[in-house]
């Protein structure tokens, strides 16, 4: 589903089925999970923000530097995240998240919420190995001017 706004009027496309084996197009009102899909696009900012040079943002930095809670922080770089190897706990895979989607679809959550559920689960003895990448949208949230940095899971 793609809905383009410009000046000049409002260009709507839509591609697949709202259901497995269904012929029942998206419109632009379905609901639908967006999952990983943005995971690429913050690698995208990510990598901007390196790119820029003003000392911002490193891929070297360590994640620790913005955002303090995050577990074992000091020894995980961006270029980690961006690699999704930090060995940081995959909040996706926290039973509770999915009792809370599915009592709640509609929930609104804030950007914070994901990195509470990484931390609680890197605190009760999660394993790592291929993370969410929930930590590199916390850093670009950062690099707004510190806002993100004031604010902990």
């Amino acid at each position: 589903m793609v809905v383009l706004r410009t000046p000049q009027g409002d260009f709507t496309a839509a591609s697949g089925a709202t259901q497995v084996g269904a012929r029942s197009r998206p419109g632009a009102d379905t609901h639908f999970r967006i999952a990983s899909n943005t995971k690429t696009m913050t690698a995208a900012v990510v990598l901007q923000l390196a790119q820029e040079g003003n000392g911002k943002l490193s891929l070297s930095d360590p994640v620790s530097k913005y955002v303090p809670s995050v577990p074992n922080g000091d020894n995980i770089t961006i270029a980690q995240l961006l690699e999704m190897r930090s060995g940081l706990y995959n909040y996706t895979n926290f039973p509770e998240l999915a009792a809370t989607i599915d009592r709640d679809p509609t929930r609104v959550w804030t950007p914070w919420a994901p990195a509470r559920l990484l931390v609680a689960g890197a605190n009760a003895g999660a394993s790592g190995g291929r993370d969410s990448g929930s930590a590199m949208g916390l850093m670009v949230a950062h690099d707004d001017g510190g806002s993100a940095r004031s604010r902990r899971p």
